[in-house]
């Protein structure tokens, strides 16, 4: 547990701002990151997806319910057990390093197994990015206002539903041309 008089070293004034609140903004903007991407912006690519390989809307949104399995049946059990054997930082570190190879994995997807392999190891980084392990991060930096930082950090998940849905009104998030037809 760290010492609340622990400060930032930051230029303009930013130096008096507890550490731990930067911890939270992290764990905001990762939580951000993958819930956006991972959770609530992947319906985005069904339609080019299912127009570029020709698969089904059901074979595209199996992979959907792989991460769903993945997340309801694994993370909660293994995801604990990992962090109280090696720590919120490597597991965190792993999960973003995971997400990512899945990505390139999915770049380069040619056939509906490899798809669904990519999709299974961006849903094992995302495993290790879930609130379960930020909880742990935030908890050990906090004695007082645990309940306002572990509110603020888990905001950062639900406030990646806010992302535009590609719509023509919305300002493109990934490039001009995601989710459009």
């Amino acid at each position: 547990m760290m010492d609340e008089k622990t400060r930032s070293r930051l230029p303009f004034g930013l130096g008096d701002i507890f550490y731990g609140w930067w911890i939270v903004l992290a764990c905001f903007t990762i939580g951000l990151y993958t819930g956006g991407i991972i959770f609530y912006g992947f319906t985005a690519f069904i339609d080019p997806l299912v127009r570029e390989f020709g698969w089904s809307y059901t074979q595209v949104s199996f992979a959907l319910s792989l991460r769903g399995l993945e997340m309801s049946f694994l993370a909660p059990l293994l995801v604990g057990f990992l962090v109280d054997r090696y720590g919120p930082r490597q597991l965190v570190f792993l999960g973003v390093i995971t997400i990512g190879l899945g990505f390139f994995m999915m770049s380069a997807t040619q056939s509906l197994w490899m798809f669904y392999a990519s999709f299974v190891l961006i849903a094992f980084g995302g495993g290790g990015c879930t609130s379960v392990v930020f909880m742990r991060v935030v908890t050990n930096w906090f004695r007082r206002k645990v309940g306002l930082a572990l509110g603020v950090m888990s905001s950062g998940f639900g406030a990646s539903g806010l992302y535009p849905d590609g719509q023509k009104n919305d300002p493109p998030v990934a490039g001009p041309e995601v989710g459009r037809q």
